[in-house]
C-alpha cells in the first residue's frame, strides 16, 4: 500500500492510518482476528455514507467491477417490513437493525460473498444523529468498511430536487459527523480497514476491496 497511500497523511496510531483529501482522521487498521461467531454471509465490505452521497450506484459498480453480490441495507428492511402483517412502519432503529438482520438471513445463501451500503448513523425523527449499534456490525462481520463522503450544502439540494424537503444543511452536516464517528469506532472494535473517499473515487476503492479480497 505504500505506493498507493504514500500521499496519505499518518496519524497517530499503532497500525497505518490514512486520510483521503478531508481535514478529519480516516484510518485504517491491522488486520487481526475478527469477532467469534457465525456471520449471516461473507460481508466483503460495508459501504456507508450520507443521504445521496451515491452509496447505491458506487456500490453496484463495486459489485459488478468485483463479481460481489450488491444489497441495500434500506430495500431490505422496506421489503421484510412489507412482508409483516403490522401494515404500519417500524420507526426504532434499534429494532430496524433486527429487521435487516432477519432479511440478510432470509437473502442470502451461507458463504455468499455481499457488498452492503446503507448507514453508520441516521437522524432520528427529531432530527438528531443517532448512531447504527455496534452489535449490528458484530453480527455483520464486515471485512472492511467504505464510507461515502459528501458536502451537505449538495446534499441538501439533492435530496430537495428529489423529494422536495430535506433535512436541513446543519443536520446533514451533524449526521456526516456522526457517520465519521462511528465508522471509526467500528473500525477499531472490530480491527478492519476504514476507506474514507468521495464517489469519484471508484478506482480506488475497487483496488482496496481486491486487497481485502486478497488480491482476487
Amino acid at each position: 500500500w505504500t505506493d498507493l497511500m504514500g500521499h496519505y497523511d499518518v496519524i497517530n496510531r499503532p497500525a497505518p492510518v490514512f486520510q483521503l483529501e478531508y481535514s478529519f482522521p480516516m484510518y485504517r487498521v491491522r488486520l487481526e482476528p475478527r469477532h467469534p461467531g457465525e456471520p449471516i454471509m461473507d460481508l466483503v465490505s460495508f459501504v456507508g455514507g450520507v443521504h445521496v452521497a451515491g452509496k447505491g450506484v458506487f456500490t453496484a459498480e463495486l459489485g459488478r467491477r468485483l463479481s460481489l453480490l450488491h444489497l441495500s441495507a434500506g430495500e431490505l428492511i422496506t421489503k421484510q417490513l412489507r412482508r409483516r402483517d403490522t401494515g404500519k412502519e417500524v420507526n426504532d432503529i434499534e429494532e430496524n437493525q433486527h429487521v435487516l438482520l432477519a432479511a440478510l438471513r432470509a437473502r442470502c445463501r451461507e458463504g455468499e460473498t455481499v457488498l452492503l451500503d446503507g448507514h453508520f448513523a441516521v437522524l432520528t425523527r427529531n432530527g438528531t444523529p443517532q448512531e447504527i449499534p455496534l452489535w449490528v456490525f458484530r453480527a455483520l462481520q464486515p471485512k472492511s468498511l467504505l464510507l461515502l463522503m459528501a458536502d451537505p450544502k449538495e446534499s441538501y439540494d439533492r435530496i430537495v430536487q428529489r423529494d422536495g424537503c430535506s433535512p436541513s444543511i446543519h443536520q446533514l452536516g451533524a449526521l456526516q459527523v456522526a457517520e465519521i464517528r462511528a465508522a471509526c469506532a467500528i473500525a477499531d472494535n472490530l480491527r478492519i480497514p476504514l476507506l474514507v473517499l468521495d464517489a469519484s473515487k471508484l478506482d480506488l476503492a475497487t483496488v482496496f476491496l481486491q486487497h481485502t479480497l486478497g488480491g482476487r
